[in-house]
């Protein structure tokens, strides 16, 4: 048959399985039982394939063997006048010969596709495959396959996209060759971090970086705000709050007199006498600002 691994990749891209299915061509001699049992042995995903002989052999139990030689004689024989009785043990002989070479036929004819199954078996089973990853308890995904990763399953040669992911930890996505020997792949993720500065004085928070979004973190407007549906220079920051939310991030700079304000890459500065906007950086184009 196809190689397993042109037949995995064109799956992949087409959803379709490239081997041609013998049930649909309707070979001469073999009742589509048979041939449907044979296409079923020869299915791309191991789930999907009979797991043992046992299993695979009641499917081809309805194939139509052969019909013997001398099926139809028998018939005609039986209404016919009786022959002498050499005539009749010639017959006889005749027949067994050929009921024995058309069981022989149907006999080698299950060979082969018991052979076809185990060569497809055999091909499409492909190597272990497994990724440890610390933490112990992250859950892993291969991106690229149709099939819910387990520790050792048995893959075709190719590149897999890995991702690895865990409660409190940034999640991680590599791509992994995979060849035709088994592939143990291990990789860490990273933990999530946030940084909160508090003032010695006051013992009281004065920035924060929540890049991470793993702190439980608020900033609540006051009663400077309005009812307008964007903010602009000149507005409370209040009112960027009550637009924008909580910020990512809070950068204090007394020396210069102001306040950054940060939603991902996207920046507000607050002139820390005032209260109010000084100017904006839209980078990420998040902000509900306008001039």
């Amino acid at each position: 048959p196809m190689e397993a691994t042109r037949r995995q990749s064109q799956l992949l891209r087409t959803r379709t399985d490239p081997l041609p299915k013998l049930a649909e061509s309707a070979a001469a001699g073999y009742s589509p039982a048979f041939l449907e049992a044979v296409d079923w042995g020869l299915r791309l995903i191991e789930t999907e394939r009979p797991q043992s002989l046992d299993e695979w052999l009641p499917r081809r139990e309805g194939a139509a063997r052969p019909r013997r030689s001398g099926d139809s004689e028998s018939k005609q024989t039986k209404q016919a006048p009786s022959p002498p009785a050499i005539h009749q043990s010639g017959e006889r002989k005749a027949k067994w010969v050929s009921g024995r070479a058309a069981w022989l036929m149907a006999g080698l004819g299950s060979l082969l596709a018991i052979g076809l199954v185990w060569f497809a078996t055999q091909q499409d089973a492909g190597q272990p495959f497994t990724v440890q990853v610390q933490p112990a308890d992250a859950q892993v995904r291969v991106l690229n396959i149709g099939l819910p990763y387990r520790a050792g399953m048995e893959l075709a040669a190719g590149s897999y996209r890995v991702e690895a992911s865990a409660p409190g930890y940034a999640t991680k996505v590599e791509t992994v060759a995979h060849g035709t020997a088994p592939t143990l792949h291990r990789t860490s993720l990273q933990p999530l971090t946030g940084t909160v500065e508090i003032d010695l004085r006051t013992g009281r928070v004065r920035e924060w970086s929540n890049s991470d979004r793993n702190l439980k973190a608020e900033l609540l407007p006051g009663g400077n705000t309005t009812s307008a549906a964007y903010f602009t220079r000149g507005s409370h920051r209040d009112d960027v709050l009550r637009l924008q939310g909580t910020p990512s991030e809070i950068s204090r700079y007394d020396a210069l007199g102001k306040e950054v304000l940060s939603y991902g890459y996207s920046t507000v500065e607050i002139d820390l006498r005032t209260g109010r906007v000084r100017e904006w950086s839209n980078s990420d184009g998040n902000l509900k600002v306008r001039m």
